[in-house]
């Protein structure tokens, strides 16, 4: 199961997006399931977003120097950090992310609203910079895990209920753009006994959220 869907305001965005399922397969075959950008955490996918970007024409630079507000309805100051910059031609996007990883089996959404939450949070608090093309960008990781156990247990229609039940709750808030793909289970680093099985990645403006 894979899929790109974008509003029509991101409709530029399909491409990168493609290129970003792309890279996402490839690695997992390339690395015989050993080291699924999605096995990783945030620092990791957000690495792969640059090089899908950078592989469709845009310049990307992460972890740079970023004017930020201190709270969302401040206009104080500060040199903080953006997860991500990227341009091309006369656009500019500020991109601040958030991962998590989310029992497939489980219906609790609350970590991962309050991880839209905190993404959308964070991005509104970057400074303007007054181009015309400028956008901050809310994006958010998602990884659907299975226990070990469960993953030997369920069989592939029960992996698809549950998959099309996450994508409906995200897609019910509406995102700016949604990507997703799940190649297959591979180890969740630091979770031992956790399989990741793919990714979804959304997105968003503060002022469209």
């Amino acid at each position: 199961m894979r899929n790109v869907i974008t509003q029509r305001r991101y409709g530029y965005w399909r491409e990168l997006l493609e290129q970003w399922l792309f890279l996402v397969e490839r690695i997992h075959r390339v690395t015989a399931q050993k080291h699924s950008v999605y096995s990783y955490k945030e620092r990791t996918n957000v690495g792969l977003l640059a090089a899908a970007a950078t592989a469709n024409g845009w310049i990307a630079l992460e972890e740079c120097r970023s004017e930020k507000y201190a709270s969302s309805n401040s206009d104080e100051v500060y040199q903080g950090r953006s997860d991500l910059r990227i341009w091309r031609d006369k656009r500019h996007h500020e991109i601040e992310a958030k991962f998590l990883r989310v029992a497939l089996a489980s219906s609790s959404t609350t970590r991962l609203t309050k991880a839209a939450e905190k993404s959308i949070d964070d991005a509104s608090r970057s400074v303007e910079s007054g181009d015309r093309f400028d956008r901050k960008i809310a994006v958010t990781f998602v990884v659907p895990t299975l226990t070990n156990t469960q993953v030997k247990k369920f069989d592939a229609d029960a992996l698809v209920e549950y998959q099309e039940r996450l994508l409906r709750f995200i897609q019910a808030k509406e995102p700016s753009f949604i990507a997703y793909t799940f190649p297959g289970p591979a180890p969740a680093v630091g979770s031992p006994n956790r399989q990741a099985l793919g990714v979804i990645l959304f997105g968003a403006e503060p002022s469209e959220a």
